[in-house]
């Protein structure tokens, strides 16, 4: 682990291109920021071990891979909001119920689904992937996959039902 100083040290190097790298990959310089900030805080607490002499390049890449983990994040709140606005009757909800409940879902899908099922409804909305390809991926069969996405959506109902 390594010692507050050196934290410190780090930090004060490279932590504006930490910021400028993920607010440009996000768009959005405040989440850029925020992704900057994570990453210290894993190195802080020690959850990130820094190769020695490589510590800006480690950093660098930690940061690009959580903003691809966030992008990756959006993408699928965006193809849940699709389909649930297309699976409900039209009411006027606010914006911000609506993606808080999508954050509610995407949430009991990543903590409550079974493992298969959530890697087989990961590929579906977030990769795109047909069920053949999801078939092939996981070496299943589509229909095994069909079952897979049946079954997360009727769960996925039940607790929108619920949850309001």
């Amino acid at each position: 682990m390594l010692k507050k100083d050196d934290v410190e040290q780090f930090y004060r190097s490279y932590y504006g291109k930490m910021c400028r790298l993920a607010g440009v990959m996000l768009h959005d310089a405040e989440e850029g920021r925020d992704v900057a900030s994570d990453v210290f805080a894993q190195v802080a607490e020690g959850r990130i071990q820094l190769p020695p002499d490589r510590e800006e390049a480690y950093l660098l890449l930690c940061v690009r891979n959580r903003c691809l983990d966030v992008i990756a994040r959006m993408k699928v709140r965006k193809r849940m909001m699709r389909h649930l606005t297309l699976n409900v009757s039209p009411t006027m909800v606010p914006v911000n119920e609506r993606e808080q409940k999508i954050e509610r879902m995407l949430h009991y899908a990543e903590n409550e689904f079974a493992p298969q099922t959530l890697k087989v409804f990961q590929l579906r909305y977030d990769r795109k992937k047909s069920y053949r390809e999801i078939a092939e991926a996981l070496d299943i069969s589509e229909t095994s996959v069909y079952k897979h996405l049946s079954k997360a959506l009727v769960t996925l109902k039940k607790f929108a039902d619920h949850d309001e």
